[in-house]
This record gives C-alpha cells, sequence and structure tokens, in this order.
C-alpha cells in the first residue's frame, strides 16, 4: 500500500475471497473496507493487511462471532455461514448448540457508515451489516484509539444482542482514526529547536524547506485537521517505509524532535521508500505502525 490513506477499491469475481463491495449509502464510492461520512474519511484496509483472516469474539451466552475485515467469511472455514442465496457474510455466528448452528448476520454486499452515537468524526465510526439469515443484521463499532498497539482489541459490545437478532460488536484501533485529510509542515529555529511553528497545506502540497529566514523545516507528516496541524505537543517522528517492488508496508522508524532530524526519503540499500510522517508524543506510538 502506498499510504494511509489508500482506499481498496477492488471489484473481484463472485466466487473470489476476500469480496469487496460499493456501498448502497449516500456516499457510493465507500466500500466495506473504506469510505467517507461527510469529509472525513476512514481506511481499514492497513488493519486488514495486519490481521489476516478472521477474527473472533464471544458473548456473554458463548455465542462465537466471526468478522472478515474487507471481505467475506470464507466458505472453506470450518465456521462459515455462506449459502447459496447469500454468499458473502459479513459476520458469522457460531450458536452453542451441539453441533454448532452457524449464521449469516449480515451481507458484505448490504452496509452502511456512520459516525458513533453521540460521538464526532474523530472519536471512530460504524459499519453496519444487514440482510443476514432471518433478518438478522450487525453493528461493529470502530473506536479510534491513537494509542492502541497492533491491531488493537476485537469484542463483543454490551449489550451483544439488542433487539433479538441484531448484534453488537466494537473494534478499539488505531486504524480507525480518521485518515490524512491535509498535509502539516512543522518548523523549527535553529537556536530552539522547541520553538516551532507549522502550516496547513493540502495533502498532495509539498512542504517548503524554510519558514522565513529563521524557520527551518523539522518534520512533513499528515493530519485529519488544520485543528491537529495546530498542535505541536509532538516528540518524536515516526517514519514509515514500504517496500518499493511489492509497496507493502515494511518498518517505521522513530526519530526524536530536532532540527537536524528528517526522515530519509529512502533506507535499506533504497529497497525501501518513505509514504508517511507521524507525529507521536514517544516512539511507542511508532510502532503500530511497523510490520517488522
Amino acid at each position: 500500500m502506498k499510504s494511509v490513506a489508500v482506499m481498496v477499491l477492488l471489484v473481484v469475481a463472485l466466487a473470489s475471497f476476500p469480496h469487496f463491495v460499493r456501498s448502497a449509502a449516500s456516499n457510493s464510492n465507500n466500500t466495506n473496507c473504506a469510505g467517507c461520512i461527510g469529509s472525513t474519511c476512514y481506511d481499514l484496509s492497513r488493519l486488514n493487511a495486519l490481521v489476516g483472516g478472521p477474527v473472533s469474539a464471544i458473548d456473554p451466552d458463548k455465542n462465537t462471532y466471526y468478522y472478515q475485515l474487507c471481505g467475506a467469511v470464507s466458505k472453506a472455514t470450518s465456521f462459515s455461514c455462506a449459502t447459496p442465496d447469500n454468499p458473502y457474510p459479513a459476520v458469522c455466528q457460531q450458536d452453542t448448540r451441539f453441533p454448532p448452528d452457524y449464521h449469516n448476520c449480515g451481507s458484505t454486499d448490504k452496509f452502511s457508515w456512520s459516525l458513533r452515537s453521540g460521538k464526532g468524526p474523530d472519536a471512530g465510526f460504524v459499519l453496519e451489516f444487514v440482510g443476514g439469515d432471518d433478518d438478522r443484521k450487525v453493528t461493529v463499532e470502530f473506536v479510534c484509539d491513537s494509542s492502541a498497539t497492533g491491531g488493537g482489541h476485537f469484542s463483543v459490545a454490551n449489550p451483544s444482542e439488542n433487539p433479538i437478532r441484531v448484534y453488537h460488536l466494537q473494534w478499539v484501533t488505531a486504524y480507525a482514526c480518521p485518515t490524512a485529510r491535509v498535509r502539516c509542515c512543522t518548523y523549527a529555529t535553529k537556536q530552539d529547536p522547541t520553538r516551532l511553528q507549522s502550516i496547513c497545506l493540502e495533502p498532495s502540497a509539498q512542504c517548503p524547506g524554510t519558514l522565513g529566514s529563521q524557520y527551518d523545516l523539522v518534520a512533513d507528516n499528515t493530519a485529519s485537521s488544520c485543528d491537529e496541524c495546530r498542535q505541536t505537543t509532538w516528540d518524536s517522528a515516526c517514519c514509515v517505509y514500504d517496500d518499493v517492488a511489492t509497496q507493502e508496508q515494511l518498518s517505521a522508524v522513530c526519530l526524536p524532535r530536532q532540527p537536524s532530524n528528517r526522515c530519509p526519503a529512502t533506507r535499506e540499500n533504497k529497497t525501501e521508500q518513505l509514504v508517511t510522517v507521524f507525529r507521536v508524543p514517544d516512539c511507542d506510538r511508532c510502532k503500530v505502525y511497523s510490520k517488522v
């Protein structure tokens, strides 16, 4: 992937997997992997690449829910609830019978995006899948937590089912935060590297190397808003690199905030290229972006 803001809009044949589809909701460019609510956009493709196959959670009644990010629960799995009439389940429920029955809780081609109840766009979003067995449907609440490590935590929400046959799951993760909408250029003086100034530009713009005669560029990163750009209490820069040949994310390097510290354009004998830079309060926050 080339950046955090890449949207995976892959059209596949009916028999293939994963199954990406466009939303029937107001934003026709939304998929079950990436979408926008108003002017705020989200992308789950990096989380999907991190966790791989389906994730699972168990409710208080011992029912197990299997959810496949950015696709459908594969027919090849032992817990698949796919049927000829509904071949692409987003979530399968394994009940407590012996042997268990498997229920389709919502289809990948019948979904919608919305904000979390009573929350702003920076708090995350909700994906709702409908069209399951016997009118079942499921909501997956994605909670934005920039401090969450790895893929975060997937669980059953409380209540897990309310009303009957309407299920609620939750995923707390840094990948539920909005993708970049602006470019932040941060500058410091050579005399005092803690004295910072930031400017906000379009995401495709380039940061000038200097700001006036006193300030030098010390960080070039992206943010969800210009207000976030103005928050200059960061301590480190997280440099994220992709493999030049495969475009897959390889690593993230953390640099302390210093005027001379700039993320190199390439590393590891030029086999890795810089794709984005994040401001982070400490280097532990940088680890979530690294796969190695």
